[in-house]
């Protein structure tokens, strides 16, 4: 077996592009060959790349490494894209024991350890290893600037989850920064034991590989580890945007959907920005925006549509080939318009049954305004109202619990009744008690300002109602002041301090790079924060993921039950 390769070089803060470049490198060179996957490399990939694209670059077939029906192809090459864990590395011992293929070129998503390159070159009888890289791609790409490590139950709220996540959030960050070529600064949640052990974990793990992490450290550049426990009001409320809205509703896994069409079927719909302009450019649209712009895609295809059948029944020759020649780019606005149109059809029964915008404007009152009683009269009417389905009251209470906390008088024991009562489970009205046990107030205290007069991080956050452009978007994630008093050098070492082996930055006020990791689950409103500050903030860049991205109902679900 021949030594380790030279890593390839990557895109600067671009997770697709780290990714979709490792794969033009891989598939444009040596000639015919088939490319061999794990289960984690098949959905990253299917998320950056086109596989027909690949698939005309010399690539004769992609094929799954374990599959027991592959044949012996022995005038192929075999590239091999896994990966370096314990089953793929017994995986890739045994097909090089009774090889199918004339060469094989090993590429590992992760750094991959000195005994498993000992097994590897053990198992390597016939010598057919040609190479072996490190193309660092360990996560799974949601947008350029989004990532997800799609790890079950993500709040990781239990001591043995947190112990089992661990090895795969410290492989997962590392891979980030190494894919993104970074040495950061890195910073921590203080209050979260999780958040702790990860950041050190890490931070040793940037020493211990310290001939791979060479790059320069700055201080323009951080790694920040944050706790789900810091915001459990923002996984908690109706988001408006249209990734946020697909995936609350639906789910999208690996960049797939699943919607109910008109004719009572489900419909899969791939979702993958690489592939899709429209919803590349409006992940973040809110929904007002969003309708618009599905009625303009739709008259712009009318429009092309009939001036092109037109100019056909008149044409010669020559422009008729200009005619067939435009179908494929005709066909692709026609099915990009048709799953669209069909998800915002969709979505808007949605909003009507489920009647989300009485619902939102509750919830945003909630967390953005100090009535209490007022609260108190609207939630009772909305637990009267037989209209409103028992998951969305549960919602509301989960939020008013969180809310209102430490209120003497609140109403949290009666609102659960009322639950109860409407034929929500008990084991989900655990739920209520258990959010506030999660990330209530006695949990965070107040991390962001460090002011001991105000008991609740929630208090902070609360703001008044007079320069609301939009009543059901005025609660702004935790994320984003945590972001901008970074930037201004204000963000308190008590609350968030560093990592010792790498200190405090020489310069503060020059932080250009955030690599956000949420332990517990990111949510699209806090990455559609990032791309917010981003775009006000000329020259700053942000990647943002976590554990996994949550829907209220892996929240509720979590919850449920004894903590």
């Amino acid at each position: 077996m021949s030594g380790m390769a030279s890593k390839p070089p990557m895109v600067q803060f671009n997770l697709l592009k780290c990714l979709q470049n490792g794969m033009v490198k891989i598939t444009e060179e040596m000639g015919p060959k088939i490319l061999l996957l794990d289960e984690a490399t098949q959905d990253a990939l299917s998320m950056a790349c086109s596989f027909s694209d690949m698939l005309q670059k010399d690539l004769y077939l992609i094929d799954m490494l374990r599959s027991p029906k592959r044949q012996k192809q022995g005038h192929l090459k075999a590239v091999v894209f896994i990966r370096p864990t314990l089953d793929n590395v017994n995986d890739l011992k045994r097909e090089l024991r009774t090889p199918l293929y004339a060469e094989y070129f090993i590429y590992f998503t992760n750094i991959v350890s000195e005994d498993m390159l000992q097994d590897i070159a053990r198992a390597d009888e016939y010598e057919i290893v040609k190479q072996v890289h490190e193309l660092f791609c360990d996560y799974f790409p949601l947008s350029p600037h989004a990532y997800t490590l799609d790890i079950e139950k993500p709040l990781l709220r239990g001591s043995r989850d947190v112990s089992d996540a661990q090895k795969r959030c410290v492989e997962g960050l590392q891979s980030v920064l190494l894919s993104l070529r970074r040495k950061p600064m890195i910073r921590y949640q203080r209050n979260s034991e999780g958040c702790r052990v990860l950041a050190e974990a890490l931070g040793n793990r940037m020493q211990e590989e310290s001939s791979l992490f060479e790059f320069r450290r700055t201080d323009e550049s951080l790694v920040m580890i944050i706790d789900r426990t810091s915001d459990m009001l923002t996984p908690l409320l109706t988001q408006w945007t249209y990734e946020a809205m697909v995936h609350e509703e639906f789910g999208i896994t690996k960049q797939k959907t699943k919607v109910p069409v008109e004719t009572g079927k489900v419909e899969e719909i791939n979702l993958a920005p690489a592939f899709d302009s429209f919803w590349s450019d409006n992940l973040h649209t809110n929904w007002g925006d969003l309708c618009i712009n599905v009625k303009n895609i739709v008259e712009s295809y009318k429009e092309k549509s009939s001036a092109e059948n037109r100019d056909s029944k008149t044409a010669n020759l020559e422009d008729l080939k200009k005619f067939m020649d435009k179908i494929p780019e005709l066909r692709k606005e026609s099915i990009t318009m048709g799953k669209h149109t069909s998800i915002a059809a969709e979505l808007g029964r949605v909003i009507r049954r489920r009647k989300l915008l009485e619902v939102s404007s509750l919830e945003q009152d909630l967390c953005c305004s100090n009535t209490h009683k007022e609260h108190v009269d609207r939630m009772y009417a909305l637990l009267d109202d037989d209209t409103i389905s028992g998951k969305d009251l549960l919602r509301l209470v989960m939020l008013y619990a969180v809310r209102w906390e430490r209120t003497k008088d609140n109403q949290v024991d009666r609102f659960k009744s009322r639950l109860l009562s409407r034929g929500v489970p008990e084991v989900e009205v655990n739920a209520v008690t258990n959010v506030v046990r999660y990330g209530g107030a006695h949990v965070n205290g107040d991390l962001i300002d460090n002011d001991r007069k105000l008991t609740s991080i929630l208090r902070a956050a609360v703001k008044g109602m007079q320069d609301v452009e939009n009543i059901y978007t005025q609660h702004d994630p935790h994320l984003k002041k945590i972001v901008q008093n970074a930037l201004k050098g204000k963000l308190s070492a008590e609350s968030f301090p560093y990592v010792s082996a790498y200190g405090q930055p020489t310069s503060p006020g020059k932080l250009k790079e955030f690599i956000i990791f949420y332990v517990g689950g990111v949510t699209h409103e806090e990455t559609k924060i990032a791309a917010t500050l981003m775009a006000e903030n000329p020259g700053l860049r942000v990647v943002i993921g976590g554990t996994d991205v949550l829907r209220t109902a892996d929240v509720v679900q979590e919850l449920s039950g004894e903590l």
